[in-house]
């Protein structure tokens, strides 16, 4: 009887070892998968921040300026009508310089003050 208990409870210990290594191995491989996730992502939001420093980079007053005359697009100015107070997410607008400094985006901010003449033109 001795030698099967033993038999039995070396079998266990060793099923026990297989399963526990198993899990081990399987804790690896997420790991693993985990970190390539994580590359991925901040592949993409590397993109995703020069996308947007180019789009910056585009987007100045002159730049669009330029790239209407290319097209010969003709637009209206929006003015604000008179006694209606702007808003001020449109009044800081006009204002607003987006400058590119190495991987990220700062706003700088101008205070020349333009006449409604200077403003149409």
């Amino acid at each position: 009887m001795m030698p099967a208990r033993l038999f039995v409870s070396i079998v266990v210990c060793v099923v026990i070892a297989l399963a526990l290594l198993h899990l081990r191995q399987q804790r690896y491989a997420m790991m693993n998968e985990m970190v390539r996730l994580h590359e991925q992502i901040d592949s993409q939001r590397q993109t995703m921040w020069d996308d947007q420093v180019r789009i910056a980079e585009h987007s100045s007053p002159q730049g669009l300026r330029q790239a209407l005359e290319h097209v010969n697009l003709d637009l209206e100015t929006i003015t604000p009508t008179q006694g209606r107070p702007r808003p001020a997410s449109l009044a800081s607008a006009d204002d607003a310089r987006f400058e590119a400094t190495g991987d990220r985006l700062s706003l700088a901010t101008t205070t020349t003050t333009l006449t409604p003449t200077e403003r149409h033109q």
